[in-house]
């Protein structure tokens, strides 16, 4: 496994639900992307967003970090997007408890589909 690396850009796209951004601006699916790029840092940081995978690059565990605020609830069934490759992520994110306060670090598990 590795971690994703700091600056490297993450979008996500969603397939199914209407949800919206921090500021409230809708995220429709299979319209707008947007990016968690720059919140990419340090592992081990709460606010930090990552991308892991396997020795073969076909599963990779996704971890986003959102700002209080931000509706995930409808995010299920994204896709991620790292660079040229797209991981298609199964199921609803879920939430980690120990998610600094008043924000949110979602994790999908995806495989990759291009």
């Amino acid at each position: 496994m590795s971690d994703f690396m700091a600056g490297q850009q993450v979008t996500v796209v969603p397939r199914k639900a209407q949800a919206s951004d921090i500021h409230g601006d809708p995220i429709m699916a299979g319209g707008k992307p947007f990016s968690v790029a720059g919140a990419l840092v340090a592992p081990g940081d709460p606010e930090a967003s990552s991308i892991e995978w396997d020795p073969e690059g076909a599963q990779v565990d996704v971890t986003v970090y959102f700002p209080k605020g931000t509706d995930v609830a409808a995010l299920d069934g994204a896709d991620v997007k790292v660079n040229k490759d797209t991981y298609r992520c199964v199921g609803r994110p879920a939430v980690w408890p120990e998610s600094a306060p008043g924000s949110r670090n979602i994790v999908w598990k995806g495989t990759r589909i291009g």
